[in-house]
C-alpha cells in the first residue's frame, strides 16, 4: 500500500475473508487472536462488511439499510481496529435503467454508476454517517476490463475515483481515499492509462485524486517477493 506523498506505509491491511461465514461469533473469536498479535488495521471489502451499493440501498429509492454494515464497523471498533472499507459502486437496478444490465442476468457487472446524482447521494450519506469512524475509503476493487470484479474501462474508473474522491474529502477532510488494489506489483496498461487520465485532469493535479495506492502482492516466494514489489511500486509512483 503506497502512500502518494510519503513513503510507503509500513501497516498492513488485514484482508476481509472472514466475514465471507456471515458470523459473528467466529469474528469475535478472530478478533481475538488479531488483538493478540498487535493488528490495528483491518481492509473490510464486500457483502456485508464492505459499503455495497446494491445491498445497502436494494429499492434503489433512497432508502438504506445500513444494519449489517454497521454492526461490522461496530466490532471493528470494539477491538481498536482501524478500518478501511471498499466500496462497491454499482446498483442492480440502477444499471438497469441504462440498459447496462440486462433482466435475464442475476448478477450485473460493475460497471459505472447510470446515475450519478443518486450515486452521490448513497456515498455522500455514507461518508456523513461514517466518516467519524472510518478514515479510509478504497474505489472498487482490482479493476480490469472483462475482469473479476471492477469491470469498466480505465477511462471510466478515472472518472469513479476522480468523483468519489471529491465527495468524500468534502464531506471528510481528514479521510483518505484508496485506489482500486491493483493485483501483483508489476504496473498495468489499466493503471498506467488511469494514472495519466488523473495526471491530466486539472481537477485532480493538485493531490492526484486518491491519497494512497494499493497493491495486492502475494508474496508466494517469501518475503523477497514482497521487497521487490515495494521497490518497483515506488519507482512507477514516483515517476
Amino acid at each position: 500500500m503506497c502512500i502518494r506523498d510519503r513513503a510507503i506505509s509500513a501497516s498492513v491491511f488485514l484482508g476481509s475473508f472472514i466475514w465471507c461465514y456471515h458470523n459473528f461469533e467466529l469474528v469475535r473469536q478472530i478478533y481475538d487472536g488479531l488483538n493478540e498479535i498487535g493488528v490495528k488495521y483491518k481492509r473490510n471489502t464486500a457483502y456485508p462488511s464492505g459499503l455495497v451499493w446494491d445491498i445497502i440501498e436494494p429499492n434503489y429509492d433512497g432508502n438504506y439499510d445500513w444494519s449489517l454494515f454497521e454492526e461490522g464497523i461496530n466490532l471493528a471498533e470494539q477491538y481498536g481496529l482501524n478500518l478501511m472499507v471498499t466500496i462497491t459502486s454499482m446498483n442492480s437496478k440502477d444499471q438497469r435503467t441504462c440498459h447496462q444490465c440486462p433482466e435475464t442476468l442475476k448478477k450485473c457487472p460493475r460497471l459505472n454508476p447510470c446515475n450519478w446524482s443518486k450515486y452521490e447521494t448513497f456515498l455522500r450519506t455514507a461518508i456523513r454517517k461514517y466518516g467519524n469512524k472510518v478514515k479510509y475509503w478504497q474505489i472498487e476493487n482490482e479493476p480490469k476490463e472483462g475482469g473479476k470484479f471492477y469491470t469498466d474501462t480505465p477511462e471510466n474508473y478515472a472518472e469513479l475515483l476522480k468523483k468519489s474522491y471529491l465527495i468524500i474529502k468534502q464531506e471528510c477532510a481528514n479521510c483518505k481515499v484508496v485506489m482500486a488494489g491493483m493485483v501483483g506489483h508489476n504496473p498495468t496498461k489499466y493503471y498506467n492509462k488511469v494514472m495519466d487520465i488523473l495526471k491530466n485532469d486539472p481537477d485532480c493535479q493538485n493531490h492526484g485524486c486518491f491519497d494512497i495506492f494499493d497493491a495486492h502482492i502475494g508474496g508466494r516466494n517469501g518475503y523477497e517477493e514482497v521487497e521487490e514489489g515495494y521497490d518497483v511500486l515506488r519507482d512507477w509512483l514516483d515517476s
